[in-house]
């Protein structure tokens, strides 16, 4: 079964439309299972009113009293139908919805809420320390975890910790070892370690989503959108998939390649993230706008998201002559 992408919001609108439209407005139009069964095509809510407010500047999610958390529910099958493709079914969706609700927890805490570059590999890179004895000499992964004098270093170092050791030790110039901190090493950068750690340290419900977990969540939403039953239920939750997707790409503040195979979840994802970069970009712009003391703070952060939104924009719209975002 197929889903027009133009039952998104902003999927009918360019960029700059649907850039407006954040994750609370995007759940709080979706169907869920109290009422999903009661939109059909006829009458399903007009969500174009969202892309004309605008939004602020700058978000300040901080100071504003949080709005009640809108989580994406599916619809079942009756008891009676529980079994075989619907019972494989009826996992799917009840996977969907615990990522997806870790996800928007995570997002409301005003974390990352999803990091499709670091995954079970990174974590055992983190978390696994390796014995003493297994070195092969002084090498830049040795002395990521041990001193050069062999004790235990509390956590392993970052990249950019790692480098100057290497200058030191080694007698690298600085340019060297910061390629051997990448590239000889399973060292991770500061912003990609403190993540991990903090995602450690919280409860699984609250639990930011890593690459495994965005890829279990991806089949899953995918699962949702193809019901094994037609009717009322498999029209409802296409809905449903294409507007999780759609939320994922709008949380995401850095570029995320789809994870969708699905080329309706794969364009409403990859549509609403490009818009969202687009965001992220003008509002960090706007910001320093008025402070020539600032012009250069973050410089290269704004440069890359502007990067990001390109790549994104290269995704959703293919130069290959084809529509690849639906009309």
């Amino acid at each position: 079964m197929t889903t027009d992408l133009a039952r998104v919001p902003g999927g009918d609108v360019g960029s700059d439309g649907a850039s407006a439209v954040e994750v609370a407005d995007l759940l709080a139009s979706a169907p869920t299972a109290a009422d999903a069964l009661s939109i059909g095509p006829s009458s399903r809510r007009d969500v174009r009113p969202l892309l004309s407010r605008g939004t602020p500047a700058m978000p300040r999610r901080q100071s504003v009293a949080p709005r009640p958390l809108r989580r994406v529910r599916f619809v079942f099958y009756t008891v009676e139908a529980d079994e075989g493709d619907v019972a494989h079914y009826h996992e799917a969706l009840v996977n969907a919805e615990g990522l997806f609700d870790r996800a928007l927890r995570a997002h409301r805490l005003g974390l990352r809420a999803v990091h499709a570059g670091l995954g079970a590999r990174e974590q055992a890179a983190l978390f696994c320390r390796p014995r003493r004895g297994s070195f092969d000499g002084l090498t830049p992964e040795y002395l990521r975890w041990y001193d050069i004098d062999g004790r235990p270093r509390g956590l392993p170092l970052t990249r950019e910790s790692l480098a100057p050791i290497l200058v030191r030790c080694l007698a690298l110039e600085e340019n060297q070892a910061a390629a051997w901190a990448v590239g000889r090493s399973r060292a991770l950068s500061t912003e990609d370690q403190a993540w991990l750690l903090a995602r450690a340290q919280m409860r699984l419900s609250h639990r930011p989503l890593d690459a495994d977990d965005l890829a279990q969540l991806a089949a899953a939403l995918e699962a949702a959108s193809m019901a094994p039953l037609p009717g009322a239920v498999a029209a409802a939750n296409a809905d449903i998939a294409l507007r999780a997707a759609a939320v994922l790409g709008a949380m995401s503040d850095v570029f995320t390649p789809s994870p969708f195979l699905h080329g309706a979840l794969s364009n409403a994802f990859t549509t609403f993230h490009a818009a969202h970069l687009a965001r992220v970009a003008r509002q960090h712009s706007m910001s320093n706008h008025d402070r020539p003391d600032s012009a250069f703070v973050d410089v290269a952060r704004w440069l890359g998201t502007r990067y990001d939104w390109m790549r994104a924009l290269a995704r959703a719209w293919p130069d290959d002559g084809t529509e690849s975002c639906g009309s």
